[in-house]
């Protein structure tokens, strides 16, 4: 799921649901996602701290995170934006 940082929430919220037709999701810290199906954009308020990824992938529980997360570092891949839990 692409990141994005937005300098105006409520423009953003206007074109991808009036203008596109995607759904609104909310996230913690101020994040709003847009999508339709599987398939979404998230964007986080001017001046998020810390900096955004680029891109996230979500997965279904608790247990399926640290299974991607130890796959992935046993892989060696760099992980930028470790495992949180936003709710």
């Amino acid at each position: 799921m692409p990141y994005h940082e937005s300098a105006d929430l409520e423009a953003t919220r206007a074109f991808y649901t009036r203008v596109l037709g995607l759904e609104e999701s909310t996230f913690g810290g101020g994040y709003i996602g847009f999508g339709s199906g599987q398939a979404q954009v998230v964007f986080a308020p001017p001046g998020v701290e810390p900096v955004l990824p680029d891109i996230d992938v979500d997965v279904d529980s608790r247990e399926a995170v640290d299974a991607a997360h130890a796959e992935a570092v046993r892989a060696s891949h760099e992980v930028i934006y470790g495992p949180v839990d936003e709710t």
